[in-house]
């Protein structure tokens, strides 16, 4: 979880947070009293011990957001995220990076869609991320290592990917086709297969229930 990896880093020309950055921030801010959290999505994921959780949430004493949290045994270490949204799904790269997806536009102080990079010491993005209004709803890790996202997406960083992506600790690949409608989970089977369900019809080129393996 501690460990280190060098990676691109993105110049911003925005404002972070952004106006609607700000404006979904107030919105929550007044739904929610002082002091108050609301946990949706609990995803958890095992780091030398410690326990990551992610939601809608703010720990206590924070003047922030942090949807991303970690528990060392002792106290919770909200890592910096000051997310303006959600974290839904999470998976570990055998390197320590972790993969954090979600519906977010803000976070670790980088203006980007949904998906973003923890590398144990500090946040990094790819790109832009998904295409606008979009998010990641489950991310598992494959037996070669890499991390595979799904969501309501069709695009990662401008790339056309349908619903399902691969990142290989560089860069976003296609899995075929994709599906034809949005991927809700993800799971890895024995063999080592990718199973998916969703709202699709069509994994690729082929009729699919609800349901696929590649």
């Amino acid at each position: 979880y501690n460990k280190v990896i060098s990676m691109s880093t993105i110049r911003l020309l925005t404002e972070v947070p952004g106006p609607k950055s700000r404006e979904m921030a107030a919105r929550r801010e007044a739904a929610t009293p002082r002091g108050a959290s609301k946990v949706s999505a609990i995803t958890i994921e095992r780091a030398d011990g410690a326990v990551l959780i992610g939601g809608a949430f703010m720990l206590p004493g924070d003047e922030e957001f942090d949807s991303i949290a970690l528990w060392n045994g002792t106290s919770w270490d909200g890592l910096g995220a000051a997310c303006d949204g959600y974290v839904r799904a999470m998976a570990f790269r055998p390197d320590g990076q972790l993969v954090v997806g979600g519906l977010f536009t803000t976070i670790g102080g980088f203006a980007v869609q949904s998906i973003a990079f923890f590398d144990g010491r500090t946040w990094s993005v790819s790109g832009i991320g998904l295409n606008e209004f979009s998010q990641v709803l489950a991310a598992v890790t494959m037996p070669n290592g890499d991390v595979v996202v799904a969501g309501d997406f069709t695009s990662i960083d401008g790339i056309p990917l349908n619903y399902v992506a691969r990142w290989d600790g560089k860069s976003w690949h296609e899995l075929g086709a994709g599906t034809d409608q949005p991927i809700y989970e993800l799971a890895v089977d024995a063999q080592g297969g990718l199973i998916a369900t969703g709202a699709f019809t069509y994994a690729g080129s082929v009729s699919a229930s609800g349901i696929a393996r590649w």
